[in-house]
């Protein structure tokens, strides 16, 4: 029942051999099962009643089996088979093969982040391209994807005991799950039978063409720098505003105040952030606005932050001028919100939407132009030639692509922040100024300045080698203090030696002294002895002549007692003389060990008294060395202090390395490090010339000039020799209204130049501007698109920079500048990178032709805050002026940085004041004339 026989013979006999051997097969038809299947949902639909297969203790045993806290219920890997195991051995087995580092890896959170945010970009990349459309992208992103799910399930038919595992990764919801679908669903065409897609590929293949090595380049030099900017920047969820960076409970403290402060010290303010519970912030992305400043000496310099990643920021400036100093540090936006307006931007196009202006025959047609356009309808594409620029408009009916002349801009009513990221851009919580007590700064002039004017020997490298000169000058110190320490030491140790020597000598002669005294006591004792025998021998002597008084029986007898009594007497008397002799001997030797310990003890006397000196000498050198050192140290310190931040701005590579924005780890970004830039520069007595790197701060304001620390821009103003200077020259200004407005204030300084008329429309117009008188010859051209005005502007000799400089022929007399990015700053970042790197390329193959041309590129600047933050923000325009100086290092170009300029002054307008103005134009003419 239910069966038909459905013939799927395939035709083509390449495909017949590889997968058909059967031409028929058996499947059902659902159509004829379907009342039968209507007739059920309908008895259900009325009764309401739905008959249960399952006793109640049946589904009871079920429930308690299903909810059991110790088993896990898994289907088997093979056979259908459902498996209970026990859930210890379910997780061990899940971490053995998840400690497998061969298979698997250990991410955080921001890592899934990041790789979340990569792939918004690449499908960005693909819907420029017109590879997917709106709608597409819409399927394949997921906005709010979980974090997909590891399992596993059991391999029974290898081991019912301990099974091993089969891992499984459950993408539902995931970021990739989208994409897996439209795989899965375009593959499923190939998945016949046996039949392998690789024949089907390879056809496909032989049609497309492979990117050339440049493009390549390009594509994996766009990839990085996204990557890198988007690992610098934090990625936060905001969950509460209350636990958002809050600008009225940061602390701010200037660290190590000084007593006093000289021209060309420095000064550190550290900032902490709290969020509005009073919780100390524990990561950074805050960003800051910082800068100096005097309004009575029309002073200003920008200030640099570092950010130690954890709610505590650093703030640098350099003390450039005499007299008061106003420090100012503005919370522009809470690291929450620089995460969503990154993201933000990168979503997407919608926020612009561009009207083009066909003309038919008599009539006007307008449609919609963009660089994303989801419509079925056909398309007109504006590319320039080598494809690098991509722009379209709906090709009206009947109209051709050539006829578009003309074009506007308005901002939808559209927005890719959230209603809880919206709060983050009201009045309170933007452009709050948070270093409202700290006190003014009074800063003296020191020995190189002028009374009332800028010091012009300080900051940076000078005093970083003042510093080195101060310590090295102390180290010499500190090494002849120790020299002398040594030696006094040494002639210490020298006379203590001597000392000891004559000590021991002196006891040598109180211990041969002593001898002597023995000796001669002994000799005396035998003096004693000898004369006491004597007296013995005269004794007997005397004795023995008594015996013939009394009778001359045995006269033998009687002489012999009286000689032995001499002879006794006699050697009596010698052992005496002798022993006199001996005592004799031992007070010469008892005077000669007396006189050897006195000179033993003068000896001795005078080694402590060297002894004596040479330690007082070895204090002496090691309080000079100690002061040495000191002065030493402190003269490293200063070094630190101004030359790390110098060699921060030297370690830029000649190619394209990279900038620090907060932090960023990649050879392409190196502004983007998350190291803070150089806060000290020498006052560099050279001429400006094009090709320097420059530093940040690149210069400071005094008296509303602009003074350059790292090159000389010249004793006087140089607007004063504009005349000189730009006569016989052609100079091209590219770009936004911003370098318009330098054409605008030249024939104020200049009332020979008058403008030409171009018989254009609406301010966009082009500009000529001429000096007949010096054959000089000035223009201003917009950049090609994106080109935000919501009046029409003329198309009609519409060119992208790129191609506009690849029409120069250049030379000696031929200047360009270059002026990107407020118009850019509500499209992804992909489109600012991209014309960069264009603008680049025109300029290499540009000075491969006229090596001698000069090309300057001039930054944007910042702007006021109350516009459309989320496409308008100072935060967006930050990136780009780090991309911008990044982009174009290695170039023989000069930089006028605007950026820096606008910070210093406290300009909040699109369009700077006329005094920022006039000195970018004394920047311009210090590049390209001899002044």
């Amino acid at each position: 029942m239910g069966l038909e026989r459905i013939d799927l013979r395939f035709r083509g006999d390449d495909i017949d051999k590889l997968l058909l051997k059967a031409e028929c097969k058996w499947i059902y038809n659902l159509n004829s099962l379907q009342p039968s299947v209507s007739e059920q949902f309908a008895q259900i639909q009325n009764t309401g009643i739905i008959n249960d297969n399952l006793s109640q203790g049946e589904r009871k045993a079920l429930n308690e089996l299903m909810f059991h806290k110790e088993l896990v219920i898994k289907p088997a890997d093979k056979g259908g088979n459902v498996v209970i195991l026990d859930q210890n051995y379910y997780i061990s087995e899940a971490i053995r093969q998840l400690s497998d580092n061969d298979q698997y890896t250990s991410v955080t959170y921001d890592d899934f982040q990041k790789s979340h945010n990569e792939l918004l970009f690449l499908l960005n990349d693909a819907r420029i391209s017109n590879l997917i459309t709106t709608q597409e992208q819409g399927y394949l992103y997921n906005a709010k994807p979980k974090i997909p799910v590891f399992y596993w399930i059991p391999k029974i038919h290898k081991s019912l005991s301990k099974p091993p595992g089969h891992p499984m990764i459950s993408g539902m919801g995931g970021p990739t799950e989208g994409i897996s679908r439209d795989v899965d669903h375009l593959l499923q065409p190939f998945s016949w039978s046996n039949f392998t897609i690789l024949s089907y590929l390879q056809t496909q293949l032989m049609d497309y063409r492979a990117p050339s090595t440049s493009e390549l380049k390009d594509v994996d030099l766009i990839n990085q720098i996204l990557s890198d900017i988007n690992n610098s920047i934090p990625s936060i969820i905001v969950t509460s505003l209350n636990t958002t960076t809050c600008a009225t409970k940061c602390r701010v403290q200037i660290l190590d105040p000084a007593q006093k402060y000289s021209v060309g010290d420095f000064l550190t303010v550290q900032v902490e952030m709290f969020d509005y519970l009073g919780q100390r912030k524990t990561y950074g992305g805050d960003f800051f606005r910082a800068r100096i400043y005097s309004t009575k000496l029309k002073a200003g310099a920008s200030g640099t932050v570092r950010d130690f990643n954890n709610g505590t920021y650093h703030v640098y400036f350099t003390l450039f001028w005499e007299g008061d100093v106003t420090i100012s540090i503005i919370l522009m936006h809470p690291s929450e919100g620089v995460s969503a307006l990154w993201k933000a931007r990168n979503m997407g196009y919608q926020n612009i939407y561009y009207t083009g202006k066909f003309l038919n025959k008599t009539k006007e047609v307008h449609t919609e132009c963009g660089f994303i356009l989801d419509s079925p309808e056909g398309k007109c594409e504006y590319s320039d030639k080598r494809k690098e620029e991509h722009f379209y408009c709906i090709k009206p009916p009947g109209v051709p692509c050539e006829a578009l002349i003309a074009m506007k801009s308005n901002n939808r009513p559209h927005t890719y922040l959230s209603n809880l990221e919206k709060g983050l851009f009201n009045g309170s919580n933007m452009a709050v100024e948070i270093a409202k007590e700290l006190k003014i700064v009074m800063v003296q002039k020191n020995q190189t300045s002028v009374s009332g004017k800028p010091s012009q020997g300080f900051t940076g490298p000078s005093q970083g080698f003042t510093g080195l000169h101060r310590a090295f000058t102390g180290l010499h110190r500190a090494f002849t203090g120790l020299h002398r320490a040594f030696t006094g030491l040494h002639k210490a140790f020298t006379g203590l030696h001597r000392a000891f020597t004559g000590l021991h000598r002196a006891f040598t002669g109180l211990h041969r002294a002593s001898q002597g005294l023995h000796r001669a006591s002994q000799g005396l004792h035998r003096a004693s002895q000898g004369l006491h025998r004597a007296s013995q021998g005269l004794h007997g002597a005397s004795q023995g002549f008594t015996g013939p008084s009394q009778g001359f029986t045995g006269p033998s007898q009687g002489f012999t007692g009286p000689s032995q009594g001499l002879h006794r007497a006699f050697t009596g008397l010698h052992r005496a003389f002798t022993g006199l002799h001996r005592a004799s001997q031992g007070l010469h030797r008892t005077s000669q060990g007396l006189h050897r310990a006195s000179q033993g003890l003068h000896r001795a006397s005078q080694g402590l008294h060297r002894a004596s000196q040479g330690l007082h000498s070895a204090f002496t050198g090691l309080y000079r060395a100690s002061q040495g050192l000191h002065r030493a140290f402190t003269g490293l310190h200063r070094t630190s202090q101004g030359l790390h931040r110098a060699s921060q701005g030297f370690k830029l590579h000649m190619e394209l390395d990279k900038y620090a924005l907060m932090s960023l780890p990649s050879q392409h970004f190196p502004y983007l490090r998350n190291e803070y830039l150089t806060r000290n520069y020498t006052k560099d007595n050279s001429k400006c010339v094009t090709g320097m790197l420059l530093p940040f701060p690149s210069g400071y304001f005094f008296n509303n000039l602009w003074h350059p620390v790292f090159c000389n821009i010249s004793s006087f103003e140089p607007l004063s020799k504009i005349k000189t200077c730009l006569s016989r020259k052609m100079i091209y200004l590219m770009g936004d209204s911003t370098i318009r407005q330098w054409i605008e204030f030249i024939p104020a300084v200049m009332p020979n130049v008058k403008f030409f008329d171009l018989h254009g429309f609406g301010w966009q117009k082009e500009l000529l501007a001429l000096d007949l008188e010096r054959n000089m010859y000035i223009m201003w051209k917009k950049h090609g698109h994106p080109f935000v005005t919501q009046s029409f502007f003329t198309v009609k000799n519409h060119a992208y920079i790129a191609q506009d400089i690849d029409r120069v022929a250049g030379g000696s007399s031929t200047v360009i500048v270059i002026a990107l990015g407020q118009h850019f700053r509500p499209f992804p970042l992909i489109v600012f990178i991209r014309r960069l790197l264009s603008v680049r390329n025109a300029i290499v193959r540009l000075f491969h032709r006229s090596p001698d041309t000069k090309v300057i590129i001039k930054s944007e600047n910042t702007r006021d805050v109350n516009a459309d933050v989320e496409i308008f923000s100072d935060f967006h325009g930050y990136v780009q002026y780090l991309l911008m100086k990044d982009i174009f290092q290695g170039l023989n170009v000069g930089v006028i940085d605007a950026w820096d300029m606008t910070t210093a002054f406290g300009s909040f307008n699109v369009h700077p004041p006329t005094d920022v103005i006039r000195n970018q134009i004394n920047m311009f003419l210090t590049y390209i004339c001899d002044l």
